[in-house]
């Protein structure tokens, strides 16, 4: 996480100078989104990989409201797709119950993308009208004493019904979204390659051993050609050549190989599981070690 973390944060930086009017900061994942619990009107526009924004996408949609009435507007360059927040709700399948909000909002979203912003609003404000009519669905009504409780299909049908109808009190504002004819401005620049150099090779063993000092042994008494053990961790945790004796183990262990004269190929990683292989050992997955102009490009084991 440090390392692809860190290539977005770099990645966020050097975009981010392209744009010196826009103000720009970073948070630790569980700071910012602390931060964003705690004060997010502090917020404009929040840049994530995957799945931090998976995460804090849903989380802000429970602050505003809940996950039940919030769209979403998956951007692309060449193309859009928008759908509901939350998933599909087999538990409320054919019981009448879901509530439908999240799915037509998207659906507002994608009418104002491909150019029919009059009929989005129209969807819009008719859904607005509804809820100040005090009509809801089981998840929102228990919010509102004196709420009117309604199925999927009532709740859709008092939407439709009001077509045409302005909000009296709630503001009629639908989000802007550019066209598809508006060509990007994004640009890319691209960046010197690094030199990629192979230094090792983590192997995944399955063994029910409980003494890493015990499979160091049987290791280093394999022939391991241009390769050297380094380093066995359980758990993510650096259990040999040093550890903490209260480690708890699993029978999931990550041997580390590396080269000492950085004279590394792939034919030697091959001959290595080949010389495990015949040892008996159980190898369940294996990582090559890399470094990037001479910079590790792999964790470290905690603990060392």
């Amino acid at each position: 996480m440090r390392l692809t973390d860190g290539m977005f944060r770099q990645v966020f930086e050097t975009v981010a100078t392209e744009y010196p009017k826009i103000e720009s900061q970073h948070f630790l994942v569980d700071t910012g989104i602390a931060r964003f619990v705690s004060c997010p009107e502090a917020f404009d526009v929040v840049v994530l990989p995957n799945v931090y924004g998976d995460i804090l996408s849903d989380v802000a949609a429970e602050l505003s409201s809940s996950l039940a009435v919030s769209p979403v507007a998956n951007m692309g360059y060449h193309g859009a797709m928008f759908e509901a927040s939350h998933g599909c709700g087999h538990d409320l399948a054919g019981r009448d119950l879901a509530n439908p909000s999240a799915l037509l909002r998207a659906a507002v979203m994608m009418l104002n993308y491909v150019g029919q912003g009059e009929v989005a609003s129209r969807i819009h404000n008719a859904w607005l009208r509804t809820l100040e009519d005090g009509l809801h669905t089981a998840d929102v009504a228990p919010r509102h004493p004196k709420a009117k409780r309604l199925g999927t299909q009532q709740f859709a049908q008092a939407v439709v019904s009001r077509l045409g109808s302005a909000p009296r009190v709630l503001t009629s504002r639908t989000p802007r979204l550019p066209k598809p004819d508006e060509p990007s401005t994004a640009t890319f620049r691209a960046t010197p390659r690094e030199q990629k150099h192979l230094i090792g090779v983590d192997v995944f063993l399955h063994w029910r051993g409980s003494r890493p000092d015990v499979l160091a042994r049987r290791l280093r008494a394999v022939s391991l050609g241009a390769l050297t053990l380094t380093l066995i961790s359980n758990r993510g945790l650096a259990v040999w050549p040093r550890g903490m004796h209260q480690t708890v183990f699993t029978d999931h262990w990550r041997c580390r190989f590396k080269s000492l004269d950085g004279q590394l190929t792939h034919r030697h990683v091959a001959e290595l599981l080949q010389d495990l292989a015949t040892a008996h050992f159980d190898f369940v997955k294996t990582e090559n070690l890399y470094d990037f102009d001479e910079i590790a490009g792999y964790s470290h084991g905690h603990g060392i």
